[in-house]
Order: structure tokens, then C-alpha cells, then sequence
């Protein structure tokens, strides 16, 4: 649980900041619009930073080098890792990375993470999760998660199920306004779960619950 979450975050930020320069390869038409500077692969295709070790595929892709990339059936890959989106649109100038219509995380080593959409935001190192939010290990469902990658942690906002592998006993959220906070400490398993979120912790994070 504590390098999948990690992970996630890391990898977009990975992408969102380092993917430039990049080869691509089309599985159709490419079709370049030379007064906007958008190029279109409408067949699909995939963008490689091999510097990077980065792939991006899309049964469509669109993309304006330093301005944005547009993606439908996304699936990106690196070291092992997968992650794979409906959509997704990566803005350089907010240096944010939408993912819409359903997203699941997966590597060698760890159970996939899925939600219905996300919000990465690559300066801040800071994602945010929401609907049918799901850990296949440990156990975590949730509505609403905001993921800090600075701090090491995560904080489940609403109703919630988590099965504490540590202490042997699952801990449920029945309503919007219940919260858990997970803190991920170095050389730890799995996190550790608390009710009682810090004031500064909620100052820190409440705010990316606002963002659409």
C-alpha cells in the first residue's frame, strides 16, 4: 500500500515534468496543424521518452509539445509499472494531469488501486482520488482521497472502509463528514491509521477537495 500510493503520485510527477522530447509512433494517420502547432494521432499511437524510460499509449492522442497532451485509452508504463486511464489531459501550464472515465494502478509487486477519476497536481506532489476508490491490498474502499507525497500521507474523507493489516480490525466511515488519516513511515509495511486528523493536516489538504 505504501509504494502503490507512492508510486502513483511519483510516476505522474515523473511524467508531468520530465516528459518532453519525446519519439512518436503512429498506428495511422498523423495529422499536424502547423498554426496552432497541435499534432493529432486520431488511430492512436504511443509517445516515447526513452531517456526517461517512459511510454504513453492512446487509441487517441493529441499533443502540443509544452502545452498539453490529450490521451483516450491511456495506459502508461515504466519500470514495471502500470497505469492505464479512459482519459487523460495533462496541462503543462497549471502542470496538473486529469484522469477521467475510470483509471487502476498496478506493478510486479503490489494488488491494483482504482478510482473512478483523478486530479495530480505535480508541483505539489499531491493527488486526489474520487469515486469507487479501491486497494485490493490491503483492503481500503473510498469515495473521496487526497494522497500528500510530500508528507507520507493520505487522508480518506467520507464513507470509507479500511482493513488495518497491523491491527487486525477494519475501521468504517458511515458518513460524508468522517475522515482517516494513513501515514506511511520509511522501512513500514503498511501505514498507520488514525480518526484523529491534525488540524494542520486538514488546512494542508481540505482544500484539494475543492478542486474540479
Amino acid at each position: 500500500m505504501t509504494r502503490t500510493l507512492f508510486l502513483l503520485v511519483l510516476l505522474l510527477v515523473l511524467v508531468g515534468a520530465r516528459f518532453a522530447g519525446f519519439s512518436v509512433e503512429s498506428y495511422g494517420d498523423q495529422v499536424v496543424d502547423p498554426i496552432q502547432g497541435v499534432t493529432t494521432l486520431p488511430d492512436g499511437g504511443v509517445l516515447i521518452d526513452n531517456e526517461n524510460a517512459l511510454r504513453l499509449e492512446g487509441g487517441f492522442i493529441e499533443y502540443q509539445e509544452g502545452r498539453f497532451i490529450r490521451a483516450r485509452e491511456a495506459v502508461f508504463v515504466t519500470d514495471g509499472v502500470r497505469l492505464e486511464a479512459a482519459e487523460l489531459y495533462y496541462d503543462a501550464e497549471t502542470e496538473t494531469v486529469r484522469l477521467t472515465g475510470g483509471m487502476r494502478y498496478a506493478s510486479e509487486r503490489f494488488a491494483g488501486l482504482s478510482a473512478r477519476e483523478g486530479l495530480l497536481f505535480l508541483e505539489d506532489e499531491v493527488a486526489l482520488l474520487k469515486g469507487e476508490i479501491r486497494s485490493e491490498d490491503p483492503v481500503l474502499e473510498a469515495e473521496v482521497m487526497v494522497v500528500d507525497g510530500k508528507h507520507g500521507e493520505a487522508l480518506l474523507w467520507g464513507r470509507y472502509v479500511y482493513r488495518d493489516p497491523v491491527l487486525g480490525v477494519t475501521l468504517r466511515g458511515n458518513n460524508p463528514e468522517k475522515r482517516l488519516l494513513l501515514r506511511f513511515r520509511e522501512g513500514e509495511a503498511y501505514p498507520e491509521a488514525t480518526t484523529r486528523v491534525p488540524e494542520e493536516v486538514l488546512a494542508r489538504l481540505a482544500p484539494y477537495l475543492e478542486a474540479e
